[in-house]
Order: C-alpha cells, then sequence, then structure tokens
C-alpha cells in the first residue's frame, strides 16, 4: 500500500458509524485497507505494514500513521502472539521512541503487547481513536512466535554444578540443563515440567529476599516492547545455602558489544527508569556519594597503594569529583546498577530483546546508569579492543548533563573509574595497567571539556 493510496482512502472515511468526524488524518485508510489485505492473507498484511514502515522513516506524522496501522492489524487480524510479532517490529523503529497508549472502540480487542505502543514525539499528545476497526470481521489468522534457540552453555559437572543441582532437587521440581555463558554470570538454565526454560541463580547465602523481589519490581516497571526485562518466578531463601531465585528466560543472546545502535537502544531503556523508583530501595546516591568522599569502602585506598600510577589517579579522581560534593541528585528513578553491555541480550540484528541481572537496582538518579553505560563504551577497548565512536561518547556525555546536570557526570564517572580501579587491583598487573588507562583517558576527556553546566537541568 503506498502512502498516496492511503491519503486517497482516508477521504472516503470521514466519520465513524455514530456519525462522529474522524480526527486522525489517515487512520481510516490504514485501519480499512489494512484490514482487508489482511482478511486475505495476514502474510500479505505484514508485506503491506513493512511497505509503510519504508516510506515513513523520515517523516514523523506518516510514521505515528504506520503505528497505528500495525496497532489495528494487531487487533483485528492476529491473535496474541502475532501481535507480539508486529509490535518488535514497530518498536525497531528509531523514530518511535516513547510510549503512547492507544483507546478507543477497539482497545478491549488489543492484546497487552500492543495496548501499549510507542508514540513519535513526546508533543504529541491526543489520543488516537481507531472507530473503523468493530466494523470490519476479517478472518482471524496466527503466525508463529519466533523463539531464540536455547543458550549454549557449560553442562560439566562441577562442584558448585553439584551444590546447585542438590538445591534445586531438594526445593523445586525443576531439571538443571547447565551454567549460562557471560551476561548471565553465575545463572543457570533449568526446564520445569512443562518444558519451559527457566533461569535459576542463587545470589547470597544470606537472606536477601526483600532486595530480589524490589529488583523484580523495578524490572517489571520498565519493561516494554522496546527491551524485555524478566519476570520473577520464585523469590526464596533456603537455610543452610542462601537467597535464589528463578525468572522467566529472555529472547537474544548477550551483546557482544556496545555497538552505537546498542547504546541508543539502552539510553531508550533508561528514559523509561525515570520517576520509577520503589520504595524501600537502597539508595544509589548515597552510594556513590559514600564512596567518593567517605571511601567508606576502602577503594581509594587500595589503588593509592599499588603505587604511583594509583595514587595519581585517586588525587585525580578526587579533583574531578570535588564540585560535587554539596550536589543533590534527584532520587526518583530507579538505578539498576550495573548498566553495561554484557547484561543485554539482542537479536542478530543488533536489536535490544532483553535486559538482565537487575538484583542490584536501586533508587536514585538514572544518570548514575548513563555513566556506566558511558564508562563500558571506553574499558571495551581495552578488555576487547572495540572502539567507540568518539562522537557517540560526546552524544553520552551531553546527554547525561542535560538529563542531571555536569555534576552528575563528573561524580558518576568518578565512581565507576574507582569501582573498576578497585577491581583491577585483584587482577595481574597487565589488566590492572589497562584499567588505570581507561581511567586516566576518561579523565583526560572530562578534564578537557570547559565546565558550563553545575545543576541539573
Amino acid at each position: 500500500m503506498s502512502v498516496s493510496k492511503a491519503n486517497e482512502s482516508a477521504q472516503e472515511i470521514p466519520s465513524d458509524k455514530d456519525g462522529r468526524p474522524n480526527t486522525v488524518l489517515s487512520i481510516g485508510d490504514l485501519a480499512r485497507q489494512g484490514l482487508q489485505v489482511a482478511s486475505t492473507s495476514l502474510r500479505e498484511a505484514q508485506r503491506t505494514s513493512s511497505d509503510v514502515l519504508n516510506n515513513v522513516r523520515h517523516d514523523p506524522n506518516l510514521a505515528l500513521h504506520a503505528l497505528e496501522f500495525g496497532a489495528v492489524v494487531a487487533a483485528g487480524v492476529v491473535t496474541h502472539s502475532g501481535a507480539k510479532l508486529l509490535g518488535r517490529e514497530l518498536m525497531a523503529m528509531r523514530e518511535l521512541r516513547v510510549e503512547r497508549t492507544v483507546v478507543g472502540t477497539a482497545s478491549e480487542n488489543l492484546p497487552p503487547e500492543v495496548i501499549n505502543l510507542p508514540k513519535v514525539a513526546e508533543s504529541t499528545a491526543e489520543v488516537i481513536r481507531l472507530p473503523h476497526v468493530v466494523e470490519i470481521q476479517p478472518e482471524v489468522h496466527d503466525i508463529p512466535e519466533e523463539k531464540t534457540p536455547p543458550p549454549v552453555v557449560d553442562t560439566r559437572s562441577t562442584e558448585e554444578m553439584q551444590r546447585v543441582r542438590k538445591l534445586i532437587s531438594r526445593d523445586t521440581n525443576y531439571n538443571v540443563i547447565g551454567k549460562m555463558e557471560r551476561g548471565l554470570n553465575g545463572a543457570y538454565l533449568v526446564q520445569n515440567a512443562e518444558g519451559d526454560h527457566l533461569i535459576f541463580k542463587a545470589v547470597s547465602r544470606d537472606d536477601v529476599t526483600p532486595q530480589i523481589n524490589i529488583s523484580a519490581k523495578s524490572a517489571s516497571a520498565v519493561d516494554s516492547l522496546a527491551g524485555r526485562t524478566p519476570r520473577y518466578e520464585e523469590v526464596r531463601f533456603t537455610p543452610g545455602e542462601g537467597s535464589w531465585y528463578v525468572q522467566t528466560l529472555l529472547e537474544g543472546k548477550p551483546a557482544p558489544n556496545p555497538t552505537d545502535k546498542l547504546i541508543g537502544q539502552m539510553l531508550k531503556l533508561n528514559d523509561r527508569q525515570a520517576g520509577k523508583a520503589i520504595a524501600g530501595s537502597q539508595n544509589w546516591n548515597d552510594k556513590v556519594y559514600d564512596s567518593l568522599f567517605n571511601d567508606n569502602l576502602g577503594w581509594q585506598k587500595a589503588i593509592g597503594r599499588s603505587g604511583e600510577e594509583g595514587k595519581d589517579l585517586v588525587r585525580r579522581v578526587q579533583a574531578l569529583a570535588g564540585n560535587s560534593r554539596l550536589f543533590v541528585p534527584r532520587a526518583e528513578d530507579i538505578v539498576h546498577g550495573d548498566f553495561q553491555h554484557y547484561n543485554a541480550l539482542v537479536s542478530s540484528t543488533d536489536r535490544l530483546t532483553g535486559y538482565v541481572d537487575w538484583e542490584g537496582a536501586g533508587l536514585g538518579d538514572r544518570s548514575i546508569d548513563m555513566t556506566r553505560l558511558l564508562f563500558d563504551s571506553y574499558v571495551s577497548e581495552a578488555e576487547k579492543g572495540f572502539r567507540a565512536n568518539p562522537a557517540t561518547l560526546q552524544m553520552m556525555r551531553d546527554r547525561i548533563k542535560d538529563v542531571s546536570g555536569e555534576q552528575a557526570l563528573h561524580s558518576g564517572m568518578a565512581y565507576w573509574i574507582l569501582q573498576v580501579s578497585h577491581y583491577g587491583t585483584f587482577c595481574d598487573k597487565v589488566k590492572f595497567g589497562k584499567f588505570l588507562n581507561v581511567g586516566r583517558r576518561i579523565l583526560d576527556d572530562l578534564e578537557a571539556a570547559p565546565m558550563a553546566r553545575t545543576s541539573a537541568a
């Protein structure tokens, strides 16, 4: 279906069945033509939807129409799994950035995955109405939901594996398949009696179930078609063994690198963390402050004891963070706490399919996560030879300043430099030296930039 044909058809449907004017520009044509094609062939409907999407990439208004078209097709033609597939295709468009609720006479026909669809721009506030959907009753089709093959796991019978098998067999009906690869560190792939794959993870010898429950709520609060978060099926404490949980297995494989495309999608995920802090969460703002100005964990002392290079790094970090001592960041956001590409799951086309490892989640300023992602972009070059685009690094620095202010950028980066450098003190000299070099490079870039914004925007 061409855009020109769509605009022609819109004029043929000036009002809904009750005579009310149809004010949603060309939604009528997209709905009617889309459903007519779909009633004959769902496959053809998908191609039609793709044609619309291809024609609207640079036109926000038409992009909105394409979004509405997808919602109509999903509402009237496909069942639950088909709607999810169409929703994922729509979410892949860069223009469709923030959520928009679709309501109207057809809203009761929309599955949950399609109810909360994205909108093109925050300035678009009017409600979308779909008055013509209920007038057409096309043949219902279904398409199988895409499934990611079970991940590769380590099945060797280690001492840890034996302990996990014993715990699971004693307290659950799950069957252990093997240990997950990096990206889900310390996690095990298990299978329930129905054959569904799930993730099992033991997290502490202590009873930390209250924190895990907060993690579960934090993950749920930001779940979206643009990037799924795990659903926690069980959270339990076993005396003598510790705390553990079972959560859903998300689609995708661990992201190999923090590419520009992935960073963009993760920043959108970060946007969804704004204003959604869970009551009773650990305070990440306090963590950052205490590490920088009280050295409560001893990171600075440990790095300084490593030698003159370590002492110089600590001195520079203290100088960078000094202007943030009186900074009061906001505390109403969700903070993931380990916001880096290793916890991202992606498709074969680098589309973000899920984000994991929420067990450290808390409340605070979401810029803490953005600075972790910025640090990740620097350290990936030292760890795996992936060099970040300088323009992307600058974009991230500017975004952090725009969202939370320059002090948030400086205090956050200072925190992660100390955290990762302290981790390096437990590594060999070569790896520790790489982490020190990353810290110095970040400090060079930040010190070279003029200090402009010192308060949250």
